[in-house]
Order: structure tokens, then sequence, then C-alpha cells
């Protein structure tokens, strides 16, 4: 819950603005279950919310919520805020929401507990519905089940649009995740954190995702959540390993290693990985299978591990589950054959946490250590990506054009999907591929988007490390600063 200031209005009156008399007046004027709504919606950890809120916060349905949420616009305590794909929307001013949460404390320690859990309750259960719509690259672990069901209709709209729902929803979930961890709700706050991780990671959210899970697992140490803490540092692995940062992602993937170890017994395994849907309603799907096989047959472990890396995110864009962990065993392999260890790393990541998910937890002691090997041929605090790490392998084969064309399919991919830290690397990676055959303007062009996009995510090494690759250009002969 937000922290409350009585002062801050006290100090308003103060100062001649009567905030509080007026307020105090309005609420006056309001009935029983006007007033119930209004105090409890102080409880939100944030002064905006969708409107299904209002009946987890009453326990009431939604076309009571609903009336009851209109009289509160009508008497200005509230005010709407737009649509979104469950609903309307509403917000309260910040200074109505502090005093709304002054008279929430007023209320049984119970009733606001009861009020607040229903409402992360239904946060998990929206988020649960549009995420079982979203392939997973491992599969999920078991986790607590919801206590309370959201509306009906707004699960199914959640279910209709996931991206689109978790767009709209990501802060509030954030909001959600950290409030059920301050309030000793383990059994939401790292399954909550769970249900964002596939979204976080589509849309390169690292930030936001790292923030989730750590409060995930804050929360399942507290109360001693053995499948929580589990859960939270097998996904750590990952979000620390899409921003490269390896060393920090190999300590997550040996604490994540010993907690499953010791999970108890009944808790080790999660249910088996979903079969894979047929290819041939997938043309896309089924044309890269093909291209598999040809890389297969010519035996080149760089187009083979490439083949199978394309073929694991086509399958992730068209929504299918199950069939990963084969393609990630071939593309380790190859990958390691042709020097492509930071690709090799990624195959080996998700091998490995999919190994642990199924409680297979030699076969993922074995990953781990394949991925000790693969870093150590690693530079320190490399800046490439997985797909302009084989980009670059393609170049130091002399196949510029092969390497550029997959950097600019990275680069589309990314944009699709919203994703501007994977645009911002594979723009880095585009600018380094044109220095070396020559093209300045294109490598200046090329880092200077880069700087752009790491200037908006607010990435302090990623800003210097194109910084200095620009400076490095400017001091080649164009006379032009970055």
């Amino acid at each position: 819950m937000r922290q409350l200031s009585r002062g801050r209005l006290d100090g308003l009156a103060a100062d001649d603005v009567a905030v509080r008399t007026c307020l105090m007046v309005s609420h006056r004027q309001l009935d029983g279950a006007q007033r119930r709504l209004f105090r409890r919606i102080g409880l939100l950890g944030s002064a905006e919310f969708p409107g299904w809120v209002a009946a987890a916060l009453l326990d009431e349905d939604a076309a009571v919520a609903d009336r009851l949420l209109g009289d509160l616009v009508e008497a200005h305590l509230l005010e709407p805020s737009g649509r979104g794909r469950t609903g309307p929307r509403y917000r309260m001013h910040d200074l109505i929401h502090l005093l709304a949460g002054e008279l929430a404390a007023q209320e049984a320690a119970r009733t606001r507990e009861a009020a607040l859990d229903r409402v992360l309750d239904g946060w998990l259960d929206l988020a649960a519905t549009a995420d079982d719509a979203l392939p997973h690259w491992y599969g999920l672990d078991p986790e607590p089940a919801p206590r309370y069901r959201a509306p009906a209709e707004a699960r199914r709209a959640a279910a209709a649009d996931p991206m689109a729902w978790f767009d709209d929803e990501a802060y509030l979930l954030g909001v959600a995740v950290r409030q059920a961890a301050r309030h000793g709700l383990a059994r939401v706050a790292w399954p909550l954190a769970q249900r964002l991780s596939t979204y976080l990671d589509l849309r390169g959210r690292y930030e936001e995702w790292g923030v989730a899970l750590r409060a995930g697992l804050g929360a399942a140490r507290a109360a001693g959540d053995a499948p929580g803490v589990a859960c939270m540092l097998g996904l750590l692995v990952d979000v620390e390993a899409a921003q490269d940062r390896i060393d920090t992602a190999m300590v997550y993937a040996e604490q994540a290693l010993r907690a499953y170890r010791e999970l108890p017994p009944g808790h080790r395994y999660a249910p088996p990985e979903p079969p894979p849907a047929p290819a041939r309603r997938h043309p896309v799907v089924a044309e890269l299978e093909g291209e598999l096989a040809r890389a297969r047959e010519r035996g080149d472990p760089l187009d083979t591990g490439w083949a199978a890396y394309r073929l694991a995110l086509a399958r992730r864009a068209e929504g299918l589950h199950g069939g990963y962990e084969a393609l990630f065993e071939e593309a380790a392999d190859a990958f390691l054959a042709c020097g492509a260890h930071l690709s090799a790393l990624w195959a080996l990541k998700n091998s490995g946490l999919a190994r642990l998910k199924r409680g297979r937890l030699e076969e993922a002691a074995r990953c781990l250590g394949r991925g000790y090997r693969a870093a150590g041929n690693l530079r320190h605090g490399t800046s490439t990506y997985t797909a302009g790490d084989i980009a670059l392998v393609y170049a130091a084969q002399g196949r510029f054009a092969e390497a550029e064309g997959l950097a600019r399919e990275a680069l589309e991919r990314a944009r699709a999907q919203g994703n501007l830290w994977s645009a911002g690397k594979a723009l880095d990676t585009l600018g380094e591929l044109r220095r070396a055959r020559g093209d300045h303007e294109g490598a200046l062009a090329a880092r200077r988007d880069a700087l752009a996009a790491w200037r908006r995510l607010g990435v302090p090494d990623r800003i210097e490390h194109t910084l200095c690759a620009l400076r490095a250009l400017t001091a080649q002969g164009s006379g032009e600063r970055p």
C-alpha cells in the first residue's frame, strides 16, 4: 500500500486551499456502499485502475460495482480515464486518493486485508489467463491458484488479445507484484512475476522484469516458499542473460540449480511440455523447418545453428507451445562448433532452464557446465547479442551479405514486437558490420539510431559503448560529432 500523508492534506488546508474540508463535505453526502468503495480505493497501490477492481474491493458483482463507480464520478471524487480491453478505467486525484487511504485505515485490519487480497488475486487470475495464450520457451513452474476470480468479461478480454492486455496493464501488474510482496503475499507475488515474464521478455522490458522477479524472490524467501524461490532464481537467469550480464546470469544459474535440488518431493516437477502444434498450419514454421533440414544436409554448423534459432523464434512468434527443447540442443551444439559462443549460451540457458523446470537436474547441471565453458570464450563485458553474435561469425567468414541480412531481420523483428532493447542491439551490430565493410556513413547512421534507443531506455553502459563506437568512426575522418 502506498504511504499516506495526512500532513500533506492538512498543510494544504492551512494554506487556505481547504482541500480536506471540501473533500469531507463530499464524502459525508455518500451513502454507506458509496463510502465503502471510496475508502477501499485508497487501498490500491495506484490511483488509476480498471473498473473490475471495484467489484473485487467490494466482493460484489460487476453491475453493483459499476453503479457505485458512476456515483463517485457524479460526486467528483473519481473521474473516467478512458477504456481498456477489460472495460472502463478510472482515476482518482492523488490528494483524494490520500484521503481515501486515511479513511480505509479506519476499517478493521481483516476487512482491509481481505479486500486487497481479492484485488491482487484478481490481477493474478487475469495475468494467468492472458499468459496461458502466450508461448513459453520452457514451461511454467506449478504455482498457487488465485483465490479470487476476476469477472468473466475481463477474463475473456485478457485471453482474446493477451499482448494488448499486457500492454494496457503492465504498469499496474508491476505495482501489484510489489504490493503483494510488501504485504507478505508470496502466493501472489512470485506467481504474478512468473506470469509477467513472457510478455516482458517479448517487449524487451528487462528492467521492469528484473524488478518484478526480485520482488517475487524477496516475498518467497520471507515466506519460506521454496518453489517460489527456485522459480524466481531461474527466471533471473533469463533476465540477466537477456542483457548480456553473463557473470550475473551464471551466479543465478548456480543458485537456481541448488534451489531446485532442495525442493521437497512433490514440488520438483512441472507439468509436461505441451506437444508441438502441427507445422502444416503455419507456413513460416514449415518453411524454416525445411531450411533447417537443408542446413543439416550441408553439414554447415553456422547455418544449422542459425536455422534452429530462427525456427525457435518463428514458433514463438506464431504462438506455438512446445517443440523448443530439441531446437535449443541442436543450436547449442552447432554454435559451439563454429565459435558463436554467446549464441551457444542463449541456447544452453534455455535448455538448462527447461530441464530445471522438469526436474532433470543432472542434465541441467551439465548444461550449466557447458555454459561456463562457453562463457570462458567471451570477452569480458561483451555488448554483442545472440543474433549479433551469429552475424559477426558470418562476417568473420567473409559472408557479409548474410551477416547484414541477419542483422536487418533481427531489427525488423524487434521493431514488430515493440522490443526497443533488441532493436538497439541489432542497430549496434549493423553499425559494426557496415564499418567492417567500409560503409562509413551507413555505420554512423546505425550507431546514431542505436544511441537514440539506448538513451530512450536509459542504459548507461550501452550509451557509453555506442558513444565510443561513434567517436571511433568520427576519428576515421568524417569530422562529425556523435
